[in-house]
């Protein structure tokens, strides 16, 4: 019995360690999702519209507008993500995978409300690429050994974490140009 129960630990640890282990943040629709509201009791809807302008034309994130509108009070622009790649198997080169998504940005007197989603990743331009929720789904190999579906599942996290970080740098960046300008009491 006792060697019944090793055999079954044995075989679950195994299992457990191909899977992969970082996550990013999912809506109840299972798609990449990250929304919030940033505060500035003082501002009113058109300024803060003129500073998301400001900031979508001088990020550093090759960032296009796809959609503006005052009256609205919402504007919809496309960011890109460059995260590590998989190695290529004939030679010593690596490639980057590129992801883009819809930011979103609408805007009431003293509160501007972001949303990324829509994330993608691009295969060449012009293409539409597919979903990251396809992505990583089909990321891991079917079938293959041990060995190779770890290595795939830590490379699947490495992708999802450096994705991870860039969101959280863009909405941070958000938040320094859409939040109160800070007081100066010296």
């Amino acid at each position: 019995m006792k060697n019944i129960f090793a055999i079954a630990f044995i075989g679950l640890s195994f299992a457990a360690s191909a899977q992969d282990e970082f996550q990013l943040k999912m809506n109840d629709d299972k798609k990449v999702e990250y929304q919030g509201v940033i505060e500035n009791a003082d501002a009113k809807s058109a300024d803060l519209y003129k500073k998301a302008i400001s900031w979508c034309e001088n990020t550093d994130r090759s960032q296009t507008v796809d959609f503006k509108d005052p009256e609205v009070g919402k504007i919809v622009a496309k960011s890109s993500f460059s995260t590590v790649g998989k190695k290529n198997a004939y030679t010593y080169k690596s490639y980057h995978y590129t992801f883009v998504c819809d930011v979103v940005l609408e805007f009431k007197d003293g509160k501007t409300r972001y949303t990324l989603e829509n994330f993608k990743k691009k295969s060449s331009p012009g293409e539409p690429g597919s979903s990251l929720e396809y992505f990583i789904e089909n990321y891991k190999p079917k079938v293959s050994s041990e060995k190779s579906r770890n290595r795939e599942a830590k490379m699947l996290d490495a992708i999802e974490l450096a994705i991870q970080d860039q969101v959280w740098d863009l909405i941070d960046d958000l938040k320094k140009n859409l939040g109160p300008d800070a007081k100066d009491d010296w």
